[in-house]
């Protein structure tokens, strides 16, 4: 990908990657060290604490990263926080766009034959554990790290992909074909996820369907969330990667028609141009012959 990401740059992304879930690893680290019986509310309340409490202590004005030192509002508005023009149509398409992620999973669990639907598979321990992926991911790796990637490369294009790919990476739960379904299916939907943040020029509608997606998962997967077997899992992901294209059409169509877009991209600075297509049809050339 070009520029070999070495020395101070490296780091950043090592410190971005590893503060999108500081806060779930310590109640781990904590909870099996000192062998305690938390509640999974308790986890999730004390994971989100110490993950937003970090990654704003430490980023804008200890590791200044990734614009130098910074007040925090200042720090959250330079990585895409902030509240945007239309911001109310912004939280529409957000959850939209985790209506219909839910729905094609839905439909995936479905026809697997093995579905069952059932309310108490939701609880507030995951709602509010959700918090910690829905807002914290998206800053860190929609914000900080593509922001990296963007002024190491100085190209929005490169950046998108390979923070994409590390996206990925980074759910990776082992090497069995199961697994690998997963991987290439978190892909795909940070694909989604990255094309929200550029087209919108902000980071809440993203962060409004990242949360969604990740709050009602349970609600629409099959028991456990159990996919055996090549046909249940093409079942499943066909569904769901089909749900994902309606969900990039979606965005084209609010930002094109719908002006759901900040005037201001966190993506442009130093003479640095989103002219990044993707998802989107080119410019018919109208040159003809006199």
């Amino acid at each position: 990908m070009g520029k070999k990401i070495l020395g101070r740059t490296g780091m950043q992304i090592y410190l971005a990657i590893l503060f999108s879930v500081i806060g779930p690893l310590i109640v781990m680290l904590v909870n099996k060290g000192f062998d305690l019986d938390m509640s999974k509310l308790q986890k999730a309340i004390i994971a989100f604490t110490v993950t937003s409490a970090s990654i704003l202590f430490l980023f804008p004005r200890v590791f200044k990263i990734p614009f130098g030192k910074k007040a925090i509002w200042e720090w959250l508005r330079s990585v895409g926080v902030f509240v945007p023009s239309g911001v109310v149509k912004q939280i529409f398409l957000g959850i939209l766009l985790g209506v219909v992620s839910l729905t094609g999973m839905y439909f995936g669990s479905h026809f697997t034959g093995k579905f069952e639907f059932n309310w108490s598979n939701l609880s507030l321990g995951h709602f509010v554990f959700s918090l910690t992926p829905g807002i914290w991911e998206e800053i860190m790796f929609r914000g900080v790290l593509m922001i990296i990637l963007i002024r190491h490369y100085r190209s929005i294009s490169k950046a998108f992909w390979l923070q994409t790919v590390i996206f990925a990476l980074c759910h990776i739960t082992g090497f069995t074909p199961e697994a690998l379904f997963e991987v290439i299916s978190v892909f795909i939907i940070g694909i989604t996820f990255s094309f929200v943040a550029l087209r919108t020029r902000a980071l809440i509608a993203g962060i409004v369907y990242h949360y969604i997606h990740d709050a009602f998962l349970f609600l629409v997967q099959n028991p456990n969330g159990e996919y055996f077997g090549y046909a249940d899992n093409a079942t499943f992901y066909i569904f769901l990667w089909t749900a994902m294209l309606v969900n990039l059409m979606l965005v084209v169509v609010f930002t094109k028609n719908m002006g759901v877009k900040s005037p201001l991209s966190p993506y442009e600075f130093d003479g640095i141009v989103d002219s990044f297509k993707f998802f989107e049809p080119s410019p018919k050339q109208t040159n003809r012959a006199n």
